[in-house]
């Protein structure tokens, strides 16, 4: 089962949207355990139809992975993670602003988006007879007095370690927040199912062997270019990235994609000198490799890049280390991921339990 969910009694009592982008890290390794093959269960999502739900993302749509190991090579480069959905608005794409009774259309620049502490998140979408709430940590709000900002990064928002049912632990003003943030309370349904905020299911990756080096059996590569939608306006801002939700769950708000979502992978990998990891995208990236933070691409900005010296961190060579990636798309216009990495990935994901 999926680790424990927030309850339905959170309070939203700010307004914004968020966008978070998915990432992970990969590799193919030889085959190293001639056990069986890891693989990845499900929880049932809080959602449209309340059962276990997944997507396949990628320019392979089949599971190739094969059962003889649990390697990279038997994954196929394929790797099961869990993306959760929030919303920003009904769905017209409409939200009541504070002093107004009128609904009005947020800007995706977020400049009528300024709300006050005391805005109460109104009704966002009714799916499966669940009543979606307004994400409070998307888009751009006031909050606590103090004005939340974009196009800003914000390295303040977790920790140096990963937390006991590792997520992120929170390192803002528990009731503040951070520059970009809300707060501890509304941070946590970030990473965990909370009903009446999101809806979560299954999210594969599927990455391809990096033609650039050959003859390295490790090197594998995910680029958001290859799985975004095709352009539904003239804008060619809206035409590559990532949008793996597209007209899915808590739909795409008035939007040209479904921007406002959470990503997180779970992998280990055998360390050995040499390998490499490298994440380029928008907006927050927190990496963890042994339960230590790698890599605080923290803030909603433009697609910012981390290099992780695999080498510089003390690991033991041959033995095996856990890789946790989470990736948020918190506000509109664009969401790039992209990985390059030559880890041997020694399982192939799975839903933290």
């Amino acid at each position: 089962m999926l680790r424990k969910s927030l309850g339905a009694s959170l309070v939203v009592s700010a307004l914004f949207g968020v966008a978070c982008s998915a990432g992970g890290g990969s590799g193919n390794g030889s085959t190293i355990n001639n056990g069986t093959g890891a693989t990845g269960s499900g929880a049932t999502g809080t959602g449209a139809s309340g059962g276990t739900s997944s997507i396949n993302t990628g320019m392979d749509g089949t599971d190739t992975g094969g059962t003889d190991g649990n390697s990279a090579m038997q994954c196929n480069g394929k790797f099961k993670g869990y993306l959760r959905d929030f919303t920003i608005a009904d769905t017209n794409g409409m939200v009541i602003l504070n002093g107004s009774t009128t609904p009005t259309k947020l800007n995706p620049d977020g400049s009528n988006a300024w709300w006050t502490p005391t805005a109460i998140a109104p009704t966002a979408e009714t799916i499966g007879g669940v009543v979606y709430k307004v994400s409070p940590d998307f888009e751009v709000v006031t909050h606590a007095g103090a004005a939340k900002i974009y196009n800003m990064d914000d390295k303040g928002i977790v920790g140096p370690t990963l937390g006991a049912d590792q997520t992120p632990v929170y390192a803002g003003d528990p009731i503040n927040g951070t520059i970009t943030t809300t707060g501890a309370t509304n941070f946590a349904t970030w990473f965990h199912d909370t009903p009446g905020i999101n809806i979560g299911q299954e999210l594969d990756l599927q990455f391809l062997k990096d033609t650039t080096k050959p003859n390295d059996p490790n090197a594998y590569t995910f680029g958001s270019g290859a799985t975004g939608s095709a352009c539904s306006i003239a804008d060619p801002t809206y035409c590559a990235g990532f949008y793996p939700i597209d007209g899915k769950q808590l739909l795409n708000e008035g939007n040209p994609h479904n921007y406002h979502m959470t990503f997180e992978l779970h992998l280990k990998f055998r360390y050995h000198a040499g390998q490499v990891f490298t994440f380029t995208g928008d907006d927050d990236v927190f990496a963890y490799i042994n339960n230590g933070l790698v890599v605080n691409l923290g803030g909603l900005h433009q697609q910012e890049t981390a290099n992780v010296n695999v080498d510089a961190l003390g690991l033991t060579d041959g033995s095996i280390y856990p890789l946790d990636f989470f990736w948020c798309e918190r506000h509109v216009t664009s969401s790039n991921f992209h990985i390059d990495t030559s880890l041997e990935v020694v399982d192939c994901g799975g839903v933290v339990k």
